[in-house]
């Protein structure tokens, strides 16, 4: 960790890889949600196994963000769920 000039600390950095991914059916259908993965092989127009609001469901991967830290990502890291698997 590295002290700051101002006698505090600067956070260390989190890092994860962020996917969007649309819901395929049920009363979500076509709604995005950012997921986190420690997949490489994962691609566009992937399908995947995701959990949302308590269910196992399919989405499709629209986007994929490599490397972002817990500065810039689009949700916070601690919030985000993983993906369970690729199908």
């Amino acid at each position: 960790m590295i002290h700051s000039l101002a006698g505090g600390f600067i956070k260390e950095l989190e890092y994860a890889d962020f996917v969007k991914v649309k819901i395929l059916a049920g009363e979500d259908e076509g709604k995005l949600f950012w997921y986190t993965t420690d997949l490489i092989d994962i691609s566009v127009g992937d399908r995947v196994e995701i959990s949302l609001k308590g269910k196992i469901i399919v989405g499709e991967v629209v986007k994929i963000e490599r490397n972002l830290n817990n500065q810039t990502a689009p949700i916070p890291i601690k919030r985000t769920l993983s993906i369970i698997r690729k199908l």
